[in-house]
């Protein structure tokens, strides 16, 4: 048995691979970063153009989703 660990750094274009089939987009967060060494770790939700009565839905995807993703205990 081989154990693959993911940095939140690697994992993170699976999570958003994954959300887009869902239909949930989301975009790298660094861009909001004026450094070049910006954060890699963050993703921007961009909900203020989205319809309200669609973001509890998207948000409840995103939770199901981490959870997924979350290693077993």
């Amino acid at each position: 048995t081989e154990i693959y660990t993911l940095s939140l750094h690697d994992a993170l274009p699976i999570f958003c691979q994954e959300l887009l089939k869902k239909g949930v987009v989301l975009r790298p967060g660094d861009a909001s970063f004026f450094s070049h060494d910006s954060p890699k770790n963050y993703l921007h939700l961009g909900y203020s153009a989205i319809d309200t009565n669609k973001i509890n839905k998207g948000m409840e995807i995103i939770v199901n989703e981490i959870k997924v993703m979350m290693p077993r205990s």
